[in-house]
């Protein structure tokens, strides 16, 4: 039987209980979680199986089988019972029509491009679900703060809805602690960043360093990529040996003639 962990109510407040509330009251029992492995979505996926009858997950890779994606995916199905459907990140299309870090070929500049909505409503077909919740958030970013506002949390027209749409990312962080739910490996290792479909170079510099069997994999699907994380690592070593220590231990700038 799955470990269910223990509960603490203390710091929901309002937000999160009202809007899946809200869901319910569109008739939403069963629902899939979006996955993304990182806090939001593993504080979403906690909240959803406590409320709701059945509870799926998707996850959307760029390069699968990565270590360090893999562990929260793992520990969310051994925690929940569930088994997280892994399907191809719908950036995957753009990433390849625009020859991302790979070499230009016909193949790739006539790929179809693919959206969000595509695997969002192929995910639905798999598991016979309609709703989605997700664990966007009206702090991101001032685009996600107007749809969530505007729809008090649940967007009926796409069938999605934000259970930790209200909260800061300390309430979040607050949650998982009193509820001892873990800290995602990247972000006890990696920078957070979000480009490159969470590829950044900060991100993909400590890949290098600390997953090689993992970096190896992604430079199979994005071959060029090695050459821009080390010229990253070399523009980081070179700025870090541009500074160096004062007296009172803050850092100066080295003069140059």
């Amino acid at each position: 039987m799955p470990r269910r962990p223990t509960r603490a109510n203390k710091l929901l407040k309002h937000s999160p209980l009202e809007v899946i509330e809200r869901a319910k009251s569109h008739g939403v029992e069963e629902v899939i979680v979006s996955f993304s492995g990182g806090k939001d979505a593993i504080v979403t996926l906690d909240l959803c199986v406590q409320h709701f009858k059945r509870v799926e997950a998707f996850f959307q890779y760029v390069v699968p089988g990565l270590s360090y994606e893999e562990e929260p995916l793992i520990w969310a199905e051994r925690t929940y019972g569930i088994k997280i459907f892994r399907t191809p990140h719908w950036v995957l299309s753009r990433l390849f029509r625009e020859s991302t870090f790979r070499h230009p070929t016909q193949r790739s500049r006539e790929m179809p491009l693919v959206k969000a909505r595509h695997v969002e409503n192929n995910v639905r077909r798999h598991f016979g679900i309609r709703w989605i919740a997700s664990g966007e958030k009206t702090c991101d970013s001032p685009q996600r703060n107007g749809y969530i506002r505007h729809s008090k949390g649940v967007e009926e027209n796409r069938l999605r809805f934000y259970p930790v749409g209200y909260w800061s990312d300390t309430a979040v962080l607050s949650y998982m602690s009193l509820n001892r739910l873990p800290t995602p490996v990247q972000y006890r290792i990696l920078s957070g960043d979000k480009q490159f479909g969470g590829f950044g170079m900060d991100s993909m510099a400590a890949v290098y360093e600390k997953f090689p069997e993992d970096f190896a994999k992604i430079r199979k699907v994005f071959p060029l990529i090695e050459a821009q994380v080390v010229r990253h690592r070399l523009k980081q070593k070179a700025k870090s040996v541009s500074e160096v220590p004062d007296a009172d231990h803050s850092s100066v700038a080295v003069e140059r003639g």
